[in-house]
C-alpha cells in the first residue's frame, strides 16, 4: 500500500490530523459565519436520523469494524518494536482509536452525507459556501432517485468512498479535495466529542472511551 493510499484511507485522516480545541474553533469561523455551528451540526445530523436511520447504523456499524481492525493491527506493530518509546506511543494510539470509535465513526458517516448533499445540491465537492451549504442540506426534501444515490453512497465501502472522491488523478485536484475534507471532518468530530445532544458522550467521568447511542 503506497503513501498516498493509506493517508486516504478514512480513519487515518482522523488519527492524522489530532483534534484540539484550537483547530476546531479555527476551522469554524473559517466555514461557518452567519448561524451558531452547534446548530448547524445538529440541524444535519437531525435531517440525517430522520431520512436514513437504518443506512446510518449500517454506516456507523461498518466504520467502527474498520477503526476497531485498524486499531489491532496498531497493537501487533507495537510488539515487533524494539523502541519503548516506540511501543507506547503504538499502543496509545491503538487504545485511543478504539476508545473513540463511535464518536469517530458518526462523525465520519455525517462527513459523507454532508459531501453526497453537495454533490446533489450543486454538482460539485467542497465548492460551496459552508454555511449556506449546511443550511440547504438541512431543509432539502429528498425525492426518490436522490434517496437512493445517498443510500449508494453510504452503502460503499468506505475506502471504496475515499478512493472515488479523493484519490483523484488531478494533483491540484486531489490535494484541495483532501485539504477540504480533512478541514470538514476535523470539525464535525470535535462537535460530536464536545457536544453530548448529538448522542456521544464519555462512558463516564473519569472515562476516555466514548458512546453514542
Amino acid at each position: 500500500m503506497n503513501k498516498l493510499h493509506k493517508i486516504l484511507i478514512l480513519i487515518g485522516i482522523f488519527f492524522l490530523n489530532p483534534i484540539s480545541a484550537e483547530d476546531i474553533n479555527e476551522n469554524v469561523k473559517k466555514i461557518i459565519n452567519e448561524e451558531s455551528a452547534a446548530i448547524l451540526v445538529k440541524n444535519l445530523n437531525q435531517h440525517f436520523i430522520t431520512n436514513f436511520p437504518s443506512e446510518r447504523q449500517l454506516c456507523e456499524k461498518n466504520l467502527i469494524t474498520i477503526i476497531n481492525n485498524r486499531s489491532l493491527s496498531f497493537l501487533k506493530e507495537s510488539e515487533k518494536k524494539q523502541s519503548i518509546d516506540n511501543k507506547k506511543s503504538l499502543k496509545m494510539h491503538a487504545n485511543k482509536m478504539k476508545s473513540m470509535a463511535p464518536v469517530f465513526a458518526r462523525a465520519g458517516c455525517l462527513v459523507k452525507y454532508r459531501f453526497e448533499l453537495e454533490k446533489i445540491l450543486y454538482g460539485s465537492f467542497h465548492e460551496s459556501e459552508e454555511t449556506i451549504l449546511f443550511q440547504k442540506a438541512s431543509q432539502l426534501n429528498l425525492n426518490e432517485p436522490k434517496k437512493l444515490l445517498i443510500i449508494h453512497a453510504l452503502s460503499k465501502d468506505h475506502n471504496t468512498w475515499i478512493k472515488d472522491n479523493l484519490d483523484l488523478e488531478d494533483k491540484s485536484e486531489r490535494e484541495r479535495r483532501n485539504n477540504g475534507f480533512n478541514e470538514v471532518l476535523n470539525s464535525i468530530a470535535g462537535f460530536y466529542i464536545n457536544n453530548s445532544s448529538l448522542g456521544c458522550k464519555k462512558k463516564s467521568a473519569n472515562s476516555e472511551v466514548f458512546l453514542c447511542n
